[in-house]
């Protein structure tokens, strides 16, 4: 599988095909393709994450890395911007910027607490190790909207109307910082549950003149205690 990923980014880097437009064609993988299945049939119907281990960081420039990265991301999805900047991927790497509402959490060495991301998937490629940290927590969505409807169902109401999110800059000049609506942490659509949750945002959104209450207060720290107990986190 290695060889063949070699192989393939040889070829696309003679081509000059940007690594975010790589296609499955530019980028034939007929011995990992099957593995790859496998981990697309786990996001999508299974536990929703996937771990794929031996990626070759250490035979790879940045660059080759970012059309490995690309090529074997072809096969699991569509690459989308990022970020207000148009970014298509970024480095999560602490360049000493405070983690606020005026910034993203990944150019910062500060906890980030549960949350989702802003695409159907999200995928990290690890380079190297932090000299100490740099852990990653999962939790699943599905298994905590679940507890809360077994314990306390009443949360629900709250959680399904959602929150104003600070928009941390991620907005034209002249626009609201606010979120135009209240953001559901969690909804259904065609029967499935969806989830869109960050605390830091909701939270920041005060700073713009959104109202939360005690009891938003309450059912948050209930979410976020479930997100943590050993039994949910992973």
């Amino acid at each position: 599988m290695i060889a063949e990923i070699e192989a393939a980014v040889r070829k696309v880097r003679a081509t000059g095909i940007p690594f975010n437009e790589i296609t499955r064609a530019d980028f034939p993988l007929p011995e990992t393709a099957g593995l790859l299945a496998a981990a697309h049939d786990d996001l999508d119907a299974g536990r929703g994450f996937a771990v794929i281990g031996g990626f070759p960081a250490d035979r790879f420039s940045y660059a080759e890395s970012l059309l490995a990265y690309g090529g074997i991301a072809a096969y699991l999805g569509r690459i989308v911007v990022q970020n207000y900047q148009g970014d298509v991927v970024v480095d999560v790497i602490d360049k000493g910027i405070p983690y606020d509402h005026t910034s993203r959490g990944y150019s910062s060495n500060k906890l980030l607490p549960f949350h989702t991301d802003g695409a159907d998937y999200a995928a990290l490629l690890c380079l190297g190790e932090a000299a100490e940290g740099g852990r990653s927590l999962i939790a699943s969505a599905a298994a905590v909207y679940n507890e809360i409807l077994r314990t306390h169902p009443e949360y629900l109401e709250t959680l399904l109307r959602g929150f104003y999110h600070h928009r941390r800059g991620q907005h034209d000049p002249g626009e609201n910082p606010l979120s135009p609506e209240r953001i559901p942490v969690f909804s259904f659509r065609d029967g499935l549950l969806h989830c869109c949750y960050n605390r830091n945002p909701i939270e920041w959104a005060e700073k713009e003149g959104a109202v939360l209450g005690a009891r938003d207060f309450e059912v948050l720290d209930y979410l976020d205690s479930l997100c943590a107990r050993p039994d949910f986190k992973l």
